[in-house]
């Protein structure tokens, strides 16, 4: 049941990780705004830096919760398993 659950957990991060990165290039792409049809390199490299800057705090906030849920699943099921251990010896 655990392999399943992080089986399913780990399908999930790496989904929305390629949703963020989708949304990173969107970012970078629509702050290369059409003001500048040719872009110089300052104006690109801001905005690969805002786009950066976009995605790691949006991967570092969904890592958090995916070592959340695991450590929660793990406790839970330690707790279950705890119980098991005291009905079985009553």
């Amino acid at each position: 049941m655990s392999n399943n659950q992080d089986s399913h957990i780990n399908e999930v991060q790496m989904n929305l990780n390629a949703e963020i990165e989708k949304k990173k290039e969107d970012l970078v792409s629509t702050l290369i705004s059409d003001e500048t049809k040719v872009p110089n390199q300052k104006n690109q490299q801001e905005s690969e830096a805002i786009g950066d800057l976009f995605y790691n705090s949006i991967k570092t906030f969904f890592d958090i919760g995916f070592k959340l849920a695991k450590n929660l699943n793990l406790e839970f099921l330690t707790d279950e398993k705890k119980g098991e251990n005291k009905s079985k010896k009553e």
